[in-house]
């Protein structure tokens, strides 16, 4: 070989490059996506020591990808919990509130279809119905799995919940159904189609009123899962 003629030198990928731009691939698996940026700057800080290597280009676009992925989970996280599984813990608390304080565009905030359309009329009479008989009310929370008699095969997309709504004299059994998903529409819904008030001396509360026969027959199918069982 003549002394003049250069010698090729085979640059290989860095390791910790080609493990952190798979990782960051994975968008379905979080825990694997996080540790793609973590892994491409391992990649960077050793191909900065070795210049033979090569992969600085991989190790950022897995950096890149790994942080869009993870900002993307945890704004889709704060979204759930703030349209789904927040209104789900605490049921309709914020519309009752709202309806208390007279302000029924609130209390309809809540609902979907029938509940979403009803007159000020049957909203104020649920209210002062309410008011008589309860207080003021203080708060909603949802049931403990072990106190709720529903089903825990229910539609994840259309649960009926069980909630203790707490008012100044009294706290009071309800059952609420929530719309996550509107099937007809293929929309997202993330609101109450119907609550029901419990209260066997007194009479139960419905809203919205034309709601009553389908709350009557869920409660009918109950009976009858809870008398076959």
């Amino acid at each position: 070989m003549p002394m003049n003629e250069p010698i090729k030198v085979s640059l290989r990928t860095n390791r910790w490059a080609i493990v952190s731009i798979l990782c960051s691939l994975c968008i379905l698996i979080l825990p694997i996506v996080m540790l793609g940026p973590l892994l491409a700057i391992i990649a960077l800080s050793s191909i900065r020591h070795n210049p033979e290597q090569r992969g600085k280009i991989l190790a950022i676009i897995a950096i890149c990808i790994g942080c869009l992925v993870t900002v993307g989970y945890a704004a889709a996280g704060y979204w759930w919990n703030t349209n789904v599984r927040m209104p789900m813990l605490y049921g309709p608390s914020n519309e009752l509130r709202g309806g208390f304080q007279n302000d029924f565009t609130a209390f309809r905030s809540g609902f979907y279809g029938d509940g979403a359309n009803a007159p000020d009329s049957e909203i104020s009479l649920l209210i002062s119905n309410l008011r008589n008989r309860y207080g003021n009310f203080v708060a909603a929370e949802q049931m403990s799995s072990n106190d709720s008699s529903i089903s825990k095969d229910q539609d994840l997309l259309n649960p009926q919940i069980s909630y203790i709504l707490e008012f100044e004299r009294k706290q009071v059994s309800a059952l609420a159904d929530f719309l996550v998903i509107d099937p007809s529409q293929r929309k997202f819904a993330g609101k109450f189609k119907w609550i029901i008030i419990l209260d066997d001396e007194l009479g139960d509360l419905i809203y919205p009123a034309s709601a009553e026969e389908a709350i009557r027959n869920f409660l009918e199918s109950l009976e009858q899962i809870d008398n076959g069982n």
